[in-house]
């Protein structure tokens, strides 16, 4: 028992001589500073130097984190309401369609439409066709494409021509539509909700030639 009173007032001693180093080492440091004030003001200035350069850099930091997530929110808002224009072909025995399709997610606005021949340029497929036999009209056609808009999933139609009941001579209307459209390509030119400028859409309807008798 006394081996253990003996080693508790060994340690207190020992914290004792601690303390009175240590009041010993900040009353040097104090009384150096107080002798030289210029340094005391030098060590203070640059203290608040660093720590300004310190919240400076970390608003730096911050600011170009936020930049980076408002790019990155702003690409993900124009991806997610994209278009993405199809010009889908029919080509049956009874009907012929060509229609304007958008499979985006976003509206698609349609800024200009060509249909380009061998030796014209139209703003419309049915500008391109000639007149029928019998003077038969066409099933279903579209003019003046510019403005229009097309939303996802929906279609418009730009030329449909089908067979009517009852009707005889319908083989020489399809066939005659079918070599008038081989020889078109349309350029479709569109934007989306942002106005974005997207490289037309270019389809060719050559297609339309694989049935034509040589």
């Amino acid at each position: 028992m006394s081996m253990v009173f003996r080693e508790l007032g060994l340690c207190k001693r020992d914290l004792v001589r601690e303390n009175q180093m240590l009041t010993v080492k900040e009353s040097q440091v104090v009384e150096f500073l107080t002798s030289n004030t210029g340094l005391a003001n030098a060590i203070a200035a640059l203290s608040g130097v660093l720590v300004a350069f310190l919240a400076f850099m970390a608003s730096i930091i911050s600011l170009t984190v936020s930049v980076k997530a408002l790019k990155g929110q702003q690409k993900h808002n124009i991806l997610s309401v994209r278009p993405i224009p199809e010009i889908t072909v029919a080509d049956y025995e009874n009907s012929l369609r060509i229609k304007v399709r958008n499979n985006g997610n976003g509206p698609l606005f349609i800024k200009g439409f060509k249909v380009i021949g061998s030796d014209s340029i139209k703003s419309s497929v049915i500008a391109c066709m000639g007149a029928l036999p019998n003077d038969r009209s066409w099933t279903h056609f579209a003019t003046d494409l510019e403005s229009r808009v097309v939303m996802p999933g929906q279609f418009l139609p730009l030329l449909e021509l089908t067979e009517l009941e009852s009707e005889s001579s319908f083989s020489e209307c399809r066939d005659l539509c079918r070599s008038w459209l081989s020889g078109l390509e349309c350029a479709l030119t569109y934007s989306d909700l942002y106005a974005t400028s997207f490289e037309d859409y270019k389809k060719s309807l050559s297609w339309f030639g694989r049935n034509i008798a040589s």
